[in-house]
Order: C-alpha cells, then structure tokens, then sequence
C-alpha cells in the first residue's frame, strides 16, 4: 500500500518536472510561436507608398546626400520584381513657426548616377531645423511626413581623456537627436558603436582603444533625428507566426522620413589626458615627496572647440 502511494507521487512528479521542462524549452525555442495580437483585424491590401527618405546637410565631393527612395507597396506573394516608382512627384518643404518658407522638387536619379535609385536635388542644402515630405502620383494616396534636423554634434569641452585603454568624451545634448553613432578609424582599425540620448544630460561615450595607435585618428558622430532613432532601433522580431507591431514614421503610408547630422573631426590620441597613467604618477609623486616630480600632465589638443 505504502509503495503503491510513493509510485503514485513519483508519477505525478515525473510528469510536473516534464511539464515544466517541455514549458521551458518551449519559451527558449527561438522558433516557438511569439507575442499574438488579442484581436485579428481584417483590412483589405491598398496600394500605397513605401517611402525611405533622408535629409542630411553633408556632401560628398560637392554631390548633397540627401534623398528619398520611393516604393509601392505590393502583397508579401506578389511576384513583381520592380515596385520602385520613377516618375512621382516629391517635394521637400522648409518650415519655420508652421509657416512654410520655401520648397524643393526632387528628380528621379538611376543607379547610372547613384548607387541607389531614389530621388534627389542636387541643389538642396538643408539646415538643422523643420522639413516636411510630400510625395505625389495619381491612383496611389498622398504621403506625407515630418523631421526636424538635429544640430551639429558638439563634443563637451574638457570632457575628452584616455582612461584605461577607452577613449571616453561627452556630446552635448540635443532635443531633436536621439540616437548617435560614433566611428573611430585609424589606420586598418575601426571602432564603432551606437548611444541612446539619456532623459537627461550629456551623451556619455566610451569606445575600445586595444590595437589602436596612440596618435591621430578620425572621428565621425552621426547624430540621428527622433524619427530614424527609432527606425534604426526598432527590435524586430525573426520569430514566424509572431505578431509584428506596424512602425511607420509617416502618414498615409509606409516607412520612415527622417533626417541627420554629422561632425567630422581628427583627434590625436597622444594628446588625449591619459587618467590611467595620470593617477600612476600622482600615486608615485606623492611618494617621492612632490608632483613636481612627475613631471608635467598632457593636456588635451584644441580639437573640438
């Protein structure tokens, strides 16, 4: 009788440990089912545009960079190769205090031209502020959409040094930047990374200086507006059969308007304060009875006024 009873408990055990292990593996399985919306909503497939356009006050050998690239949306078993659409009409309108002061038509260009189909001015030498897209094409509804150009990056003064083996600065906060990405290049090396704005204060950077040369380097920043901020850190799920929230930065339409800035500057890294090395040798000049003989601290070069 008793034994009958334990093989009973033992039973239901085995099964609640299977349970659970099988509910585990369940959750981890990357391909297992993800997040399902409460309601399905039956919306018919509409042809509109699919846009990825981006205003930046950058040029490349006198060419400006900006430009829109202009799709069509078309269903997910659609079996046209080509929806790019070479003859709308886009338009890029400056605004001030809701008043529009001026605007620009962008053309058509072909890979012949650029490495990307997409429509440009090579007139256009936006500033950091408001713009507005509109693009237009009979049959397909009008997209429109809004950025607002971050200011230049600006490198807080004093904040640069080397501190173990990091280089390490501060950015200025801007309201309009929400994400930046720093590039660091020097020789055959590169670093790069990404910063999220905090809620408040300074962006704080820090990037890997292992096998970097200590001298000059070049130094990008890109700072991006609220709208590609959060194209570019969207979490995309490659879960299948999981529910993938919309993210549209425009109206009307699909994709995303969005704008950037950018600072370009050299930095020579020998004459970056070196924290580590400077508490070595306040450590060993206290001990030798004076910081006169440490010698001299570097200071950091007038780069980034």
């Amino acid at each position: 009788m008793v034994i009958d009873r334990i093989k009973r408990v033992y039973h239901w055990f085995s099964l609640s440990v299977s349970f659970l292990l099988i509910s585990a593996c369940e959750s981890l399985n990357p391909v297992s089912p993800g997040p399902q919306p409460r309601v399905l909503e039956e919306t018919e497939h509409r042809i509109l545009f699919n846009v990825f356009g981006m205003l930046r006050p950058d040029s490349l050998d006198g060419m400006p960079l900006s430009f829109v690239h202009l799709e069509v949306s078309f269903r997910v078993n659609d079996d046209s190769e080509d929806n790019i659409i070479p003859d709308a009409d886009v338009r890029v309108y400056r605004i001030e205090n809701a008043v529009v002061l001026d605007s620009n038509a962008f053309g058509f260009t072909d890979l012949d031209v650029f490495p990307v189909e997409a429509y440009r001015d090579s007139a256009f030498n936006p500033q950091p502020g408001t713009y507005r897209l509109i693009c237009r094409k009979e049959g397909i509804p009008e997209l429109s959409g809004h950025t607002t150009i971050p200011q230049r990056p600006v490198i807080r003064a004093g904040s640069v040094r080397r501190e173990e083996n990091r280089l390490r600065f501060n950015i200025v906060r801007d309201e309009e930047a929400g994400l930046y990405e720093v590039v660091l290049k020097a020789e055959n090396r590169q670093q790069q990374a990404r910063f999220l704005r905090p809620g408040s204060g300074d962006v704080s950077v820090s990037l890997s200086l292992d096998d970097f040369p200590i001298g000059e380097c070049e130094l990008t920043i890109f700072a991006y507006d609220l709208n590609l901020s959060e194209y570019l850190t969207y979490n995309l799920s490659i879960k299948p059969h999981t529910y993938q929230k919309e993210i549209s930065t425009v109206q009307n339409g699909y994709g995303c308007f969005g704008s950037l800035n950018v600072l370009r500057q050299s930095i020579d890294l020998s004459g970056c304060i070196d924290l580590h090395a400077m508490h070595r040798i306040e450590s060993e000049s206290s001990f030798l009875g004076g910081p006169g003989a440490g010698g001299p601290f570097r200071t950091i070069n007038d780069f980034f006024d």
